[in-house]
């Protein structure tokens, strides 16, 4: 079975970073998933916009986001 593509995309100075990545790592091992876990540092506005960031730290299980927005709500993306 291929591995699950988790990345995780966020600040440097994310508080939670550190804590997301031990937490998936964790998760996976106790469900026997195979993972793999890429982690993307967003440290330029022109780089978040890019991404369509909305904050850190975003997680994407497959591409997909794991809080999707709700449909009307505001496009903010950035480091702000």
């Amino acid at each position: 079975m291929r591995p699950l593509d988790v990345e995780i995309i966020r600040t440097p100075s994310c508080p939670h970073g550190h804590a997301v990545r031990r937490r998936i790592d964790a998760l996976a091992r106790d469900a026997g998933i195979a993972v793999t876990v890429t982690e993307t540092i967003v440290d330029e506005a022109q780089v978040a916009e890019a991404l369509r960031f909305p904050g850190s730290p975003t997680i994407l299980i497959g591409g997909q986001d794991v809080e999707p927005r709700v449909a009307g709500a505001p496009a903010d993306y950035g480091l702000g």
